[in-house]
């Protein structure tokens, strides 16, 4: 008879090789992230968002 698997065994294991750090380099330099225009216009698109729709600063602070 097969034993059925643990389902939260089998999600716990995926979970813990998702958090591992990525190892090597990068392909592209940080320079070439700062000229990114998508980069940039995403930034601008929250800076946008955060004027119009402020966090109240009680949200922020650590508990």
């Amino acid at each position: 008879m097969k034993r059925k698997k643990n389902m939260s065994l089998e999600t716990s294991k995926i979970f813990k090789e998702r958090q591992k750090p990525v190892i090597g380099k990068l392909s592209f330099s940080e320079e070439d992230l700062r000229r990114s225009s998508f980069l940039n216009k995403k930034i601008e698109q929250a800076k946008r968002s955060l004027k119009e729709h402020p966090v109240p600063i009680e949200l922020l602070r650590p508990r």
